[in-house]
């Protein structure tokens, strides 16, 4: 059975997360010539990045925003991005639509700069095969 996760409160910082990504991060990439795609969270997609950007000449980037200096990341992103990462699937943050946050775009995926240690280890000791039937039972 795939894993639940408990539903969260909309809280003020979602607001401004959302405002960041349609105010600031949408148009400014846009206006770059990326194609910016808004991933919408149901029980399908539960920690996946806020965006999905697509260039034809710089390829492809999973963004996710967040509210500079007062973020955290959900139980489910705590989960698959260290995941996503081992596999070689690269999440960057974007905390403003400006030419300095979008350098970042340009170098390694910045997730791991925005991991607290709270959060613990993130590349803590995954049993493959466990790992691997996981991802084949949320597909069922």
């Amino acid at each position: 059975m795939a894993k639940r996760y408990k539903r969260r409160k909309p809280y003020k910082r979602n607001a401004e997360e959302k405002r960041i990504r349609d105010e600031e991060i949408r148009p400014f990439l846009k206006g770059l010539g990326w194609r910016v795609e808004v991933t919408h969270g149901n029980k399908f997609v539960k920690g996946f990045p806020d965006l999905y950007l697509m260039h034809p000449e710089h390829g492809q980037r999973w963004v996710d925003v967040k509210v500079e200096g007062d973020y955290e990341f959900t139980d489910a992103q705590r989960e698959k991005w260290p995941i996503w990462h081992l596999f070689g699937t690269g999440i960057w943050i974007m905390t403003r639509g400006t030419h300095e946050q979008y350098r970042r775009l340009f170098q390694p995926p910045n997730m791991l700069d925005y991991w607290k240690d709270r959060y613990g280890d993130p590349f803590k000791t995954f049993d493959l095969d466990e790992l691997l039937n996981t991802i084949v039972k949320d597909w069922e």
